[in-house]
């Protein structure tokens, strides 16, 4: 290994993302082509100039300070990377006896897919936008529209909707798959696209190293649950925000959505669950893991607690101080309900340590008026008519900080104009 910014990603791995970009890796924002400039996405992949350029700085040991950044970034904070995480999981597979091929730094070979077949979706999530779900599209706009501060990565999708892949380009990935590749799928949610359902349906199971699924659950297809509980090495993540009627808000999720949810995740038998912790469920968050670890029809594998978000649309930290003990306190005992769980193992293990870095931002972490009006801007204007009706009605303590968020933002607003 050459020094601490190897990465074994594009040797092996081939990402697709939702706006047909080619990405060098599922946590870079750089790309190297599109599927509609391809013919041949192996051509691309093995012959992009881009990529073999990478390619040989990595042999040398170095990384592409634009290309790499997210990782970059996480090491500099001591956290955890994709380009970490991936080396340790080459490393065990490797060691095992179900593992993957290692593979020569002259001869890349795709043993790895991180595909998003479009951004067709079926659900708003208050956390979302339209990189990753069309129900998006307009909402982004009327968000540009009334001013919202909004980053160029917020908005720069609203070029075009969705990858139009050809069905030979599918087909290209169903053989690539089908040399014992580990797959994961993303979207918008997989389950609505019909190049998903060409990809499922020429799979061949017992070739398929390994699949991960991520959706939202909502869709129930009995044809492509058969085929994928097929694979011997699989893992279905659902996404899910809070207990019912948060996430049904969260979503903007109807009832059937939530019968299918439970379906899907009982049809599966074993599965991951996949939340963000955001302004709309920090106050609950530690009910929902409560009962979902109450829950009988299906096991947990893992829990993925993602970062707080961030963002002014959605972060907790636009909330005053006087709601962050509340808020570490939730954390606190969601960790001490995972902790006591029969089922957790090393990765929820790793994640749990990911919520201990949440509690530390949520007491520390600061906050602005810019933020706050940005938040409440959304709130008002964008999440609320979709949704009809306030999430206080559904959570009083979300409630009680929106008003006093309202009041601080009134009073700031009258000493100015004194």
């Amino acid at each position: 290994m050459k020094d601490s910014t190897y990465c074994w990603l594009p040797f092996v791995n081939l990402t697709l993302d939702t706006g047909g970009d080619l990405k060098f890796c599922c946590a870079s924002d750089a790309t190297y082509s599109q599927v509609t400039s391809e013919d041949n996405l192996l051509t691309a992949w093995e012959s992009s100039e881009q990529m073999n350029s990478l390619r040989s700085k990595m042999i040398l040991g170095q990384a592409d300070a634009n290309i790499c950044k997210a990782c970059i970034k996480n090491e500099k904070q001591n956290l955890s990377s994709k380009r970490i995480r991936y080396k340790d999981a080459m490393r065990k597979n490797q060691n095992s006896k179900n593992g993957v091929p290692l593979i020569e730094e002259d001869s890349p070979q795709i043993i790895d897919m991180d595909l998003s077949f479009s951004r067709t979706c079926n659900l708003q999530c208050a956390t979302c936008d339209s990189r990753f779900s069309s129900k998006w599209f307009s909402d982004d706009k009327k968000r540009i529209e009334l001013g919202i501060n909004v980053t160029y990565e917020d908005i720069s999708h609203l070029r075009g909707q969705n990858p139009k892949l050809k069905d030979s380009q599918v087909e290209q990935l169903i053989q690539i798959a089908n040399k014992g590749s580990k797959i994961t799928i993303k979207g918008g949610e997989p389950f609505l696209d019909p190049n998903f359902k060409k990809f499922i349906l020429g799979l061949d199971a017992s070739m398929i190293h390994s699949l991960t699924c991520v959706t939202n659950g909502t869709i129930y297809d009995e044809e492509l649950l058969e085929q994928i509980l097929k694979i011997k090495r699989l893992n279905f993540t659902f996404s899910i925000d809070g207990s019912k009627e948060i996430h049904k808000w969260i979503r903007v999720a109807d009832e059937n959505h939530y019968s299918n949810l439970s379906r899907n995740m009982s049809r599966v038998h074993k599965c991951e669950i996949n939340s963000v912790l955001s302004a709309f469920n920090i106050f609950t968050i530690d009910k929902f893991i409560e009962e979902l670890l109450e829950e009988k029809s299906f096991e947990i594998t893992n829990f993925y607690l993602h970062s707080v978000a961030q963002r002014s649309f959605e972060t907790p930290l636009v909330f005053s101080f006087k709601y962050r003990n509340l808020m570490a306190e939730k954390i606190k005992t969601s960790m001490r309900l995972i902790e006591k769980s029969a089922n957790r193992d090393l990765a929820a293990r790793m994640h749990l340590e990911n919520f201990r870095k949440m509690q530390n931002f949520i007491e520390t972490g600061g906050s602005s008026d810019q933020r706050e009006n940005t938040f409440l801007i959304h709130y008002d204007k964008i999440l609320l008519p979709r949704r009809g009706r306030c999430l206080s009605e559904v959570d009083s303590t979300f409630g009680d900080a929106l008003t006093d968020l309202r009041k601080r933002l009134q009073l700031s607003s009258s000493a100015a104009n004194i």
